[in-house]
């Protein structure tokens, strides 16, 4: 991670600072609403990697799932999970809108984006950790 938390490319600096303001409302509304994610992001995952376990995952729900955590990270500014999320819910969907499957199976692209989005989660922990530790510091 950067010496600075604000060169971060995680994060869509416009969105998170809109939510921020927030706190200015109801103190530590930002934090919980990372916290809701955080919880729901975990089981949103744990339900992606049952169905691909499966011998044939259900492509449509997986593409549901994708799609679910695809709008929640998009609102707060967790623009690769976002990412990730998108390829997830348009593989299930059975749809190559971004070319990178390259002739593999829809699992194999939707895991594969499933490991980059888990990849991308875990920064954001350290990320959201790292931040409200610091702001609680000042």
């Amino acid at each position: 991670m950067s010496d600075s938390i604000e060169e971060t490319d995680i994060l869509n600096w416009t969105i998170f600072n809109e939510l921020r303001t927030m706190d200015e409302d109801e103190p530590g509304f930002s934090k919980e609403l990372i916290h809701t994610f955080t919880d729901q992001a975990e089981g949103i995952f744990l339900d992606m990697n049952t169905q691909l376990d499966k011998d044939e995952p259900n492509l449509k729900k997986l593409s549901e799932l994708g799609h679910y955590l695809k709008g929640s990270a998009a609102s707060l500014g967790l623009v690769k999970i976002q990412e990730q999320c998108e390829r997830i819910q348009n593989y299930g969907l059975q749809k190559d809108f971004d070319g990178l499957l390259n002739d593999r199976k829809w699992e194999e692209g939707i895991r594969e984006a499933l490991l980059k989005a888990r990849d991308e989660f875990e920064k954001a922990i350290e990320f959201f950790d790292r931040y409200y530790e610091k702001e609680a510091a000042q």
